[in-house]
């Protein structure tokens, strides 16, 4: 190889530093991951023509380039991790070392998709304030939960959402908008949508897919039934009435189950990731190839496909998208037709996988507690037994019926993590602890649900504690499975309506018991943290009442 100049060693090594300090360090690069790897890769080529226009052979130009270009990589990388180990706003806070170097610790700990049990591992060893990540902090206080996932700090500043919520940009809606200033706007047809006349007619369409999975149960004559399998189709039979009017049909079911393996293969690649969205977005853009990618991209054309399908009905039926394209139709001439596309797909991906899979999560967390404490399903049975669980709002009135549902989400979240807002400009206290702005903070909920500061007994299952045993109950702030403030999900209430009649309606049919042989601790040692809960296999049989 020709002999290289110290200048250009310098030259290669102060651009390094000079490109962190002057650029990286600003703003968020997660969106520009091509235009980075394009302007990267430029800068190559015109170093590469460069050396070949002095008269370096063209073997000597590449190794010279690449060296330089090794320089400058070395150096930027250095500048990076001095700085957010020696220099950032957050180094003062208590964490792994590595994990306040770059964020591929996080992601390497969370390969196996047990991020909750590293985040109890982490406070632990460190305490309610953990470090995380370079401009990430985890807290694991009671407060936590309101202070950050409410988003408000005390003052009318509301809390932005964390880098995440851009996974599937340009395409947005209420759920993965990040501009607080939109939030209103993107709201608006969710809140039509799950409005009490909404969720009466929704309550009605999940009777007829309710009782034919009924009746494949009583057919089973007593045979085990996997309770994991169980409650995802028939979610998301009720997401398909619900969010497109579809009665279910074979090819229908087909459809559905391609959709199925898609998000379970999309979760694979999304689990690790955590609160960085980056790595995610690289996948999506240079690495199609792979399996889980194109099962995200798949899972993404299906929920267009879907959505194109509802939107040549003509009908007024009621159901999710008639809102969602109503809201579509009225900002024709206000907004432009590719931002109202990307409104509406954004919203049919928030619906029909958001909303489906973590009511997916939480119904099989409550058949497994039904199993596991059968005096509780007892005592649900005598409350409902001469009410009519087709009655929403009844049920919605229920005490021990809802105190149990309250209980499972406590103790199994369907949502286990959670994810980061990023601190406004006047910053956070908790816990006597001040957190500057610009800093991304995220208060996993499987965690808060189990810190001792907020619940008595808080890893046992005790549903009387939201009913005659308020003692029991420290700090309710930390409670909040669907979130909380602002950012509250959206399709809470429609999610209660079915966990409430899915729950009645079983519980008063058959009395639910594990099945002989299987393992009732697989729920928790096989569980999954991929942005849902994905409970271990639950197997259960089924005796009628009468």
């Amino acid at each position: 190889m020709a002999s290289i100049p110290w200048l250009y060693f310098i030259a290669a090594a102060v651009s390094g530093i000079a490109a962190h300090l002057c650029a990286f360090i600003h703003g968020d690069w997660h969106l520009h991951i091509p235009h980075v790897i394009f302007a990267h890769c430029a800068g190559y080529a015109l170093l590469l023509l460069k050396l070949r226009y002095q008269e370096f052979s063209i073997i000597d130009s590449l190794q010279v380039s690449t060296v330089l270009s090794a320089c400058y990589l070395l150096f930027l990388f250095t500048s990076i991790i001095i700085y957010r180990v020696v220099f950032h706003r957050l180094r003062s806070f208590p964490g792994p070392r590595l994990a306040a170097a770059t964020k591929l610790w996080s992601i390497w700990k969370t390969r196996d998709s047990r991020n909750h049990l590293l985040m109890q591992r982490l406070f632990e060893q460190y305490g309610p304030i953990v470090r995380t990540a370079p401009n990430e902090l985890t807290v694991f206080h009671p407060e936590g939960v309101e202070l950050v996932k409410g988003g408000k700090n005390g003052t009318d500043q509301y809390h932005g959402k964390g880098v995440w919520y851009d996974l599937i940009h340009p395409k947005t809606s209420v759920v993965f908008n990040r501009k607080p200033v939109e939030n209103a706007v993107r709201r608006r047809p969710w809140d039509r949508a799950v409005s009490p006349a909404s969720l009466r007619t929704y309550a009605a369409n999940i009777v007829a897919p309710a009782s034919e999975v009924l009746n494949f149960v009583s057919n089973a004559q007593g045979e085990p039934v996997s309770i994991n399998d169980l409650m995802t189709g028939l979610i998301f039979d009720f997401m398909s009435v619900i969010v497109f009017g579809e009665v279910s049909s074979k090819a229908d079911a087909e459809e559905q189950l391609s959709t199925l393996l898609k998000l379970k293969g999309a979760l694979v690649v999304l689990a690790p990731c955590g609160d960085s969205v980056w790595p995610a977005l690289f996948a999506f853009n240079f690495l199609r190839f792979l399996k889980p990618v194109q099962s995200w991209l798949g899972l993404v054309e299906s929920c267009r496909s879907r959505m194109l399908k509802r939107m040549n009905k003509k009908d007024n039926e009621v159901d999710v998208s008639s809102f969602f394209l109503k809201d579509y139709h009225d900002s024709t001439g206000i907004i432009s037709l590719e931002k109202r596309q990307n409104a509406l797909l954004g919203n049919t991906i928030s619906a029909l996988v958001a909303g489906s899979d973590t009511a997916r999560a939480a119904m099989i967390g409550i058949f497994y507690f039904l199993c596991k404490y059968p005096a509780y399903a007892d005592k649900i049975y005598e409350e409902l037994k001469n009410v009519d669980e087709k009655d929403s709002t009844v049920l919605a009135g229920k005490p021990f019926l809802n105190a149990f549902i309250k209980e499972a989400l406590r103790v199994a979240p369907p949502s286990m993590t959670g994810l980061a807002r990023i601190i406004g400009p006047q910053g956070l206290w908790i816990d006597n602890t001040f957190i500057p702005p610009g800093a991304q903070v995220t208060a996993p909920y499987y965690n808060s649900h189990r810190l001792s500061s907020a619940f008595q007994d808080p890893t046992e299952f005790i549903a009387e504690r939201w009913t005659s045993r308020p003692d029991l109950i420290k700090d309710k702030r930390a409670y909040a499975p669907w979130g909380a403030g602002q950012h509250i999900c959206p399709g809470k209430a429609l999610a209660n309506v079915e966990l409430r009649y899915v729950t009645a309606l079983f519980v008063k049919t058959f009395k639910i018991k594990f099945a002989p042989g299987h393992d009732p601790e697989k729920f928790w040692t096989d569980m999954l943290d991929q942005v849902t809960m994905q409970p271990g296999d639950i197997w259960c049989v089924f005796e009628p009442r009468n």
